[in-house]
This record gives structure tokens, C-alpha cells and sequence, in this order.
């Protein structure tokens, strides 16, 4: 894939600049980041917008999920800032996050969210609020905001409090009608690359997905997505051939993703001693692309 890019904005000239840069640089897509002010953010999602692209990414801590929504965020990943906007203290704890922002503002961002997040989060976990919940979930329902969970990054073994919450959050998005992607962030994540995302299928089915919603969500949900649906993403004539042919039916269980009999790519096919032979070199080190 193309490889990405990560630049800073901190005003509403510094953003535009940056996405116009983007845009020269052919780009996909635009991820906006936590540390973004509302003006900056805003300015790079009507900048890219105006040109034809989407703008995915966490929502910015300056502002909450219902606005960045509104305001044309078209995905979001990792539901990053969801349960902040979900709480009955939503206010109270935007009013803090905009607070520690401008008096940590000379501070490196990744220690200014990490102090955001360990001050704020166990708060917003404990004061769920159904009916707040209820509104951000009807927004992002409203405005087709998709979601990207990434629960392999998150909780991996799903377990405490903020694995249950996205657990529950998860399978609810999915009763509205939110339209979920399956991504792993690899390769922050582990296992790594593949792996990582046989093991995101399985959280998502743990959430309550079917293993059909799931296997859409990795393969036709993306396609819609980049609006490639003609291209990829289904079994048709005339769609790309980049095939995984399993030795058992996932839709029986998810699991079965990894019993992997051959794969097409790019018209050929490797057959399983062609993959086994692969991952030899590649744990060699000898793999060459």
C-alpha cells in the first residue's frame, strides 16, 4: 500500500496548506488526529471535503463525537474518544479536556492525550448514560459515520471494564445500522500483519456480529467505503481475482479463516505448499516482495 504521512497543523492556515499538500500528493484519504483544534479540524475536513476526499481518524479531544460527526468526519477509528461523549459528565469532561489542552499545550501530544486519557477515561466508564448514548448513536447512524474498532489494538482479550464497554458499544453500532469495518492499526497491533486480523474477526463476532457481518466487514463493507464495490470486495465476473479459498465455512465458525487452502493474487495461484513455503522464507528472513 501507499505509504502514510503524519504532519501537524496548529492553525486554520497551517491545515488547509496541508491538505492541498495532501491532495497534490494524489492521496486516498486524510486521518485527522486527537490534538487537532476544533477550527483546524474543521477546516480540514471542508478543505478536503470540497476536493472529493474523505477525512477519517480519532475524534479530536477538543470537541466531542456528535460534533465531529456533524461536521463530516466520515469514519472513526479505534472508537477513540466514544465513551467521553457517551457519559452523563460529557460536558464537564469536554470543559477539562479543553482545560488541560491549553495548559499543556507546550507539551509532546502523545503525552498530553496519554494524561487525558488516564485522567478521564475510568470516569466516563463509570457514568454511562443510555440516553446520551442512545443520541451519539443515532448521530453517527444519521450521518453514516463509520466505524473502525480495532479492538485487537484496545482489548485484545476483552477483558475489564473498558473491553466490556466496547463489547456492548460495538454490538449496538451494529443494531443501528453503523456501518463497521474490520482493521487492526498492524502493525502497532500484534500478532502482526494477517494474523492480526483473523484475530480482529473473532472480537467482532464476540461482540454479537454474525460471521457474515464480519466477513463483510473485511471484505464488500471496505469496498463501499472507497466506493470500489464494482472492483472489489465480492465474488463476481469482471471483479478483481484476489481470492482466499478455506478449507472450512467461516459462517459455521469465524475461526475457520485460518484454515487457508490457497490464495489468488493478482491472477496466480499459491497453493498451500506455495504459502508454507512462503512463510519459511519469511521467518528466515530470506522473504523477498
Amino acid at each position: 500500500g501507499r505509504p502514510r504521512i503524519g504532519l501537524g497543523a496548529s492553525s486554520v492556515a497551517e491545515a488547509e496548506a496541508l491538505v492541498d499538500r495532501f491532495i497534490a500528493a494524489d492521496v486516498d484519504f486524510i486521518k485527522a488526529y486527537e490534538m487537532l483544534s476544533p477550527a483546524a479540524f474543521n477546516a480540514v475536513i471542508h478543505r478536503a471535503n470540497s476536493k472529493g476526499l474523505h477525512v477519517t481518524g480519532h475524534v479530536p479531544l477538543s470537541i466531542d463525537v456528535i460534533t465531529a460527526s456533524n461536521a463530516g468526519l466520515r469514519s472513526m477509528e479505534h472508537l477513540r474518544n466514544l465513551e467521553s461523549s457517551c457519559s452523563s459528565l460529557a460536558k464537564q469532561l469536554l470543559h477539562e479536556r479543553r482545560s488541560m489542552l491549553k495548559s499543556g499545550a507546550r507539551e509532546s501530544g502523545a503525552r498530553l492525550r496519554g494524561q487525558i486519557y488516564r485522567a478521564q477515561r475510568r470516569r466516563a466508564l463509570n457514568s454511562q448514560a443510555p440516553a446520551t448514548r442512545d443520541e451519539v448513536l443515532r448521530v453517527l447512524s444519521a450521518n453514516a459515520t463509520w466505524q473502525i474498532p480495532t479492538l485487537i489494538l484496545s482489548c485484545p482479550s476483552l477483558k475489564g471494564a473498558y473491553a466490556a464497554w466496547a463489547v456492548d458499544m460495538v454490538g449496538r453500532m451494529s443494531d443501528w445500522g453503523i456501518g463497521i469495518m474490520a482493521g487492526t492499526d498492524c502493525p502497532i497491533s500484534k500478532p502482526g500483519p494477517g494474523a492480526s486480523l483473523h484475530e480482529e474477526l473473532k472480537l467482532l463476532v464476540k461482540c454479537g456480529l454474525t460471521p457474515m457481518q464480519v466477513l463483510e466487514a473485511a471484505t464488500l463493507k471496505p469496498a463501499q467505503y472507497f466506493k470500489m464495490e464494482t472492483e472489489i470486495g465480492t465474488i463476481r465476473e469482471k471483479m478483481l481475482a484476489d481470492l482466499v479459498l478455506l478449507d472450512a465455512n467461516p459462517l459455521q465458525d469465524i475461526g475457520n479463516t485460518r484454515k487457508i487452502h490457497a490464495v489468488v493474487r493478482c491472477g496466480k495461484l499459491h497453493d498451500r505448499t506455495a504459502l508454507d513455503q512462503m512463510l519459511k522464507q519469511v521467518s528466515t528472513g530470506k522473504h523477498h516482495t
